[in-house]
């Protein structure tokens, strides 16, 4: 069984790039045919890895562990907040859409912070 992972006897058909389980060359394939088989049940957005679904679906969590020194906007994960943070420039009026869970995935609230 170790031996496995040392070898790569699953190859990609187009750009011929070797994995060595059947599943990661699955999931390596939907990089070239973009298809998304995972989808948010909350916002409608669609994924084509069971674990990026899985991270976003901290996103909708009312846990929100991460807050911007600058700004205080929270957020559910570090990178979310890495990434705001890049860009981040305090106002004194800031507003901000907070999406609520619905079955039509598309209502948002505004509110001013």
């Amino acid at each position: 069984m170790h031996i496995r992972t040392h070898t790569l006897p699953c190859k990609c058909k187009i750009c011929g790039k070797a994995f060595s389980r059947p599943w990661l060359l699955q999931g390596h394939v939907r990089t070239h045919t973009g298809e998304k088989p995972f989808q948010c049940e909350i916002c409608c957005r669609a994924f084509a890895d069971r674990s990026n679904l899985r991270a976003h679906m901290q996103t909708h969590s009312d846990i929100k562990k991460y807050r911007c020194t600058k700004c205080s906007k929270t957020f559910s994960r570090m990178s979310l907040l890495n990434k705001h943070m890049e860009s981040c420039i305090q106002h004194t009026t800031t507003t901000t859409a907070i999406t609520t869970s619905t079955d039509d995935c598309s209502s948002t609230a505004g509110f001013s912070i």
